[in-house]
């Protein structure tokens, strides 16, 4: 249970090589307008200067954390341990937060009371400065279809999204078997959205940096990314299976077009063996898709250029 003086919000924070970013992403909490809050930042193996720049900082609603954890995944789950609050919100060490954040989450926690997910939208910058926004897919569809395209696809960034800490059970981890990986969430956006209510607001928009040191998710490297998502996939098949369920018509679309997608870039790299494992898996789920996807498909293949 949450003692009385715990925070609302905890916020956890894995940091590896980030001395560029940290201590900006740090002053982006300080500046929140809301102020119960608390960061367990989880240093985990960072050769420069990053672990130094934290322990600078003066502030009780700090807990800084030395692991050994070998990848965000790991030190997110230790954060989550250490946490005191009711809410829990992923921040990346080189990502910002407006300074209205933590205080639309707290009005729309009493507009909409009773969910287990509050999300918003988010704005990608580059080191260009250009900006584009991006809205949580679920804002857009149905719940049907979010979850569905969430099989394969994460629905929204980490850090515009506050999870209930009760929803985080062992089983709700993050997947520690993706710590050297690409796309951890595409495993743990998918176990939660089928466990609690999501609500979603436009007051407030979190703040994602491409194209930063070590930056995960845009590395072109096929055949990581690859790996990746055979893990992904595998994982959330299981998931389903435990829970006696199995994949929607839904579902296997948007598994078609990951692996329509894989097959042209492998092609385009001549990296055969993942090409022809990506032909085999479009002419295995080909048949559990829906008659009208399927027409979809025959259609878009006759009239595109070989």
């Amino acid at each position: 249970m949450t003692s009385p003086s715990a925070p609302l919000f905890s916020i956890v924070i894995p940091l590896h090589n980030k001395e560029a970013y940290i201590r900006e992403t740090w002053d982006s909490l300080v500046a929140q307008s809301y102020s119960n809050w608390e960061c367990i930042i989880v240093e985990n193996r960072s050769t420069d200067q990053s672990l130094q720049i934290v322990q600078q900082i003066s502030d009780p609603r700090l807990q800084l954390l030395i692991s050994e954890a070998a990848g965000p995944c790991s030190a997110r789950n230790q954060g989550v341990q250490l946490a005191r609050g009711k809410w829990i919100l992923f921040l990346d060490a080189d990502d910002l937060l407006p300074p209205n954040y933590l205080e639309a989450k707290r009005k729309v926690i009493e507009q909409q009371p009773g969910r287990d997910l509050y999300t918003c939208p988010w704005v990608e910058k580059d080191p260009q400065g250009k900006s584009e926004r991006h809205d949580p897919l679920g804002a857009r569809v149905s719940q049907e279809e979010m979850i569905a395209s969430a099989f394969v696809y994460p629905p929204f960034a980490i850090h515009t999204t506050i999870i209930r800490r009760q929803l985080l059970t062992p089983e709700m981890q993050w997947p520690e078997s993706l710590d050297q990986g690409l796309c951890e969430d595409a495993i743990f956006w998918f176990k939660l959205l089928h466990q609690g209510g999501i609500a979603f607001h436009d007051d407030t928009q979190a703040i994602y940096r491409t194209q930063t040191e070590n930056f995960r998710n845009q590395v072109k490297n096929l055949a990581n990314l690859s790996q990746s998502y055979e893990k992904i996939i595998k994982a959330n098949l299981q998931f389903l299976q435990d829970r006696n369920l199995k994949p929607t018509a839904r579902q296997a679309y948007f598994l078609y077009t990951f692996y329509q997608k894989m097959e042209r870039e492998a092609g385009t790299e001549k990296l055969e063996s993942i090409q022809k494992n990506a032909q085999l898996n479009l002419a295995k789920i080909f048949p559990k898709l829906s008659p009208w996807d399927q027409l979809k498909i025959k259609i878009k293949q006759l009239i595109t250029p070989k």
